[in-house]
């Protein structure tokens, strides 16, 4: 639904959760699906600090879209005079496009104007020729400015063709940004929720398809210790299959040994190292099997009550 989203005229949404939850990873899982159909993918990532650059996120946002056009060339057309006041903020996206430096700095009052028409420019050209996918991470600590020349060039209707996902986490005090600074662009909220104990189960079917032995028992100990944070709860079971208190049988499925001493060197966290104090206990080589790696189409839906959707669809939906 999201690649879907940005297939023809602009799209934004606002992705909401605690720390930890997994809003970074599932922006990242979209990466590959853009760029494997020849669109753009450009992600910024906020400082909680801030910075003494002017226009901090958007010139990370301007310098991840300049990388990318460096090591994959494409036409792009002019944009125009204006264009040189990107250069001050993007090497980068200078050296790609041959753009002339005109604003040192960006102060003025007519060199944000100058700069907000450039960025109109810059985003009809590149959505003219491919999908664009913009991300700002931890939106929560973006400089105001930066935000309001983003949904000022975006709420323009020659940006067509570009997905602004902004992520933001729900716990920090700070007033919600994508509510007042992207006002224009009417973002749609969706919200990453723990998962619940049937959640969990449908998780570990992922993670483990050989099945468990005691599928409840399994379930109802590793949501409460996991607190459905499916970050987290990737981490456990990594961990617990490392100290063996996760063992597959002969036949695949997978056992809990609830009473193991070695819960206590589990770790009480997502922040926390997912191998402090694990004493590795590798089963028989007759016994191991692969743990899959939950995530794409399936964990998506699951996560977030969106249907999963394929790059090959949002091809046809362009």
């Amino acid at each position: 639904r999201m690649l879907r989203a940005a297939a023809s005229w602009l799209s934004a949404v606002a992705l909401t959760g605690s720390s930890g939850i997994g809003k970074t990873a599932l922006a990242a899982d979209l990466e590959p699906d853009v760029l494997a159909m020849g669109g753009l993918f450009a992600m910024a990532k906020s400082d909680q600090l801030g910075s003494a650059r002017p226009f901090p996120m958007l010139a990370d946002l301007l310098e991840a879209l300049g990388q990318q056009l460096l090591r994959a060339p494409r036409p792009v057309a002019t944009l125009g005079p204006y264009g040189g006041a990107l250069a001050a903020l993007s090497p980068q996206l200078a050296a790609a496009l041959g753009l002339q430096a005109t604003d040192s700095a960006v102060p003025s009052a007519q060199a944000r104007q100058r700069l907000l028409a450039a960025l109109v420019r810059l985003f009809a050209a590149l959505g003219r020729e491919q999908p664009v996918v913009l991300v700002v991470d931890d939106v929560q600590w973006s400089d105001a400015d930066s935000l309001a020349l983003l949904a000022g060039a975006l709420s323009d209707r020659a940006a067509q063709r570009v997905f602004l996902l902004l992520l933001e986490r729900c716990e920090t005090g700070v007033p919600p940004r994508s509510d007042a600074l992207v006002k224009p662009l009417q973002p749609e909220l969706v919200v990453l929720r723990p998962l619940n104990e049937a959640g969990v189960g449908q998780w570990l079917a992922l993670a483990l398809p050989g099945g468990l032995q005691l599928p409840a028992e399994t379930h109802a100990r590793l949501a409460a210790r996991s607190a459905g944070n499916p970050l987290f709860l990737g981490q456990l079971v990594k961990t617990m299959v490392l100290q063996g208190q996760l063992l597959p049988d002969a036949g695949g499925r997978w056992q809990l040994d609830a009473y193991s001493p070695a819960w206590d060197a589990l770790p009480e966290s997502v922040l926390e190292p997912p191998t402090r104090g694990a004493r590795p206990r590798a089963p028989p080589e007759a016994n191991r099997r692969p743990l899959a790696a939950p995530g794409g189409p399936a964990l998506v839906a699951l996560w977030t009550g969106w249907p999963a959707c394929s790059a090959a669809s949002w091809n046809r939906a362009s």
